[in-house]
Order: structure tokens, then sequence, then C-alpha cells
């Protein structure tokens, strides 16, 4: 089970809502993908929709783009609603399930 030791001397805590959680598939040298506009592109790589086990994790965070966070050291990704945090390594509370869908990140 997850221990808050490192977040007692915060003042505020912020939170983020999860909209989906990801995994990332590393496609073949040379895949292509068709956009939504038509337009044919290479493929780095691939984020499927996936779940993780309801529970709360202290995971470390990489925001990525606008409302996507890798977790790392894994290949797991998380796009948030409406999430403005700009992280690199720092430490979260990951809390998968519960009463808000998919989870909340707190920071």
């Amino acid at each position: 089970m997850l221990t808050f030791m490192g977040f007692s001397n915060r003042t505020s805590l912020r939170e983020c809502y999860i909209r989906n959680i990801y995994v990332e598939i590393e496609p073949k040298y040379g895949t292509k993908v068709v956009t939504r506009f038509g337009m044919i592109e290479d493929v780095e790589l691939i984020l499927s929709p996936t779940s993780l086990q309801y529970g709360k994790y202290e995971v470390q965070l990489k925001r990525k783009s606008s409302n996507f966070y890798k977790i790392e050291s894994t290949d797991y990704w998380i796009e948030t609603q409406s999430c403005f945090e700009y992280t690199t390594w720092d430490p979260v509370i990951l809390i998968i399930g519960g009463t808000y869908g998919k989870g909340k990140i707190i920071f």
C-alpha cells in the first residue's frame, strides 16, 4: 500500500482527474498511420487504451503534451481532463478507481 511520506510538507495539494489510461506499443519500423485529416505519417508510438488495478500508487510523472503524462519507468500514459500541472520526475499520488471515474492524480 502507498504511504504519503514526502507530501506532509506541502501546503496545498492539486488534483487532476483521469480521462483515460494507455499502454504504449512500439510499432515495427516503417509503420504508417492515416490521420483524421487524411494525412499519412510515420508512427513513433501507439497509445492503446488499457486499465490499471484499483488502488493508490506513488509514481513519478513527466508531462509529455497537453493533458498527457507518462508514468516514468513504465509503458503507461495518463490522459487528464483540464490539467495544467508541469512535472518532470516529481512524485505524485495516482488513485485508480473510486467515485471519480477512472481516478485522479494528486500533485
